[in-house]
């Protein structure tokens, strides 16, 4: 990255608490200074900023969101987003809902992935189907494997209103998941972490009976009649 971008994205990483290190390779080392474990390698890459695991951070001239979004990623609770928001979302009037309940075995996960594929393709909404279909795995996979060992079956609804769409998953499980902040090398412990850089916004709700919802919300781009 050039002098002017890289002087000021690191003004704003440390303007948020993290300590910034400019390496040979014009990459920067961000340190979490209260949590030195929590490191991220960032560099410029096609005109914007990526993570060393290849998470794409921000464009070039959006160094403030880029921060915004990088402190999230390592703990710095003022970042873009709070580890586990409590609230309700942004979808209002829903036009459109699937939902099924899908058996607690890790088979399940491919079965739910294309439970939203399919949903998804009947309401047109194909540009949503990557970033779905990620979240949809990881929060299965969270349920099956962290909620309540005496459920057999977890729930996944998909709505839709004019603005955004919606997808839940709920368990019988009270626990809170939190965002784990997994090294490069280790290749479990994204889940929250993919699903809260990937929505335009997520959060755990409650239930009725036991339980939460965990749900991520993303935008549409325009109206959608689906059908």
């Amino acid at each position: 990255m050039d002098a002017n971008t890289s002087v000021s994205l690191t003004e704003q990483l440390e303007a948020r608490g993290l300590s910034v290190i400019k390496d040979d390779d014009n990459m920067l080392n961000v340190v979490n200074r209260l949590k030195p474990d929590l490191v991220e390698v960032v560099s410029a890459q096609g005109g914007g900023y990526v993570t060393g695991w290849g998470y794409e951070l921000g464009e070039a001239g959006d160094e403030t969101g880029t921060a915004q979004r990088l402190a999230f990623l390592l703990g710095i609770p003022n970042g873009d987003r709070s580890a586990a928001p409590t609230r309700s979302g942004k979808a209002t009037a829903v036009k459109h809902s699937h939902e099924r309940a899908f058996t607690t075995h890790p088979a399940s996960v491919a079965v739910a992935r294309k439970f939203v594929a399919d949903a998804l393709s009947d309401w047109q909404l194909s540009g949503q189907l990557d970033e779905a279909s990620v979240c949809v795995s990881e929060l299965a996979t969270n349920a099956i494997e962290h909620g309540n060992p005496a459920a057999h079956e977890f729930l996944v609804r998909l709505a839709f209103d004019d603005t955004r769409l919606r997808l839940e998953v709920c368990d019988d499980s009270n626990g809170m998941p939190e965002v784990q902040h997994a090294t490069s090398d280790d290749p479990n412990g994204r889940g929250l972490f993919l699903v809260a850089a990937l929505a335009d916004d997520w959060g755990i709700a409650g239930k009725s009976g036991p339980g939460k919802a965990v749900w991520a919300e993303f935008k549409i781009p325009g109206p959608r009649s689906g059908r």
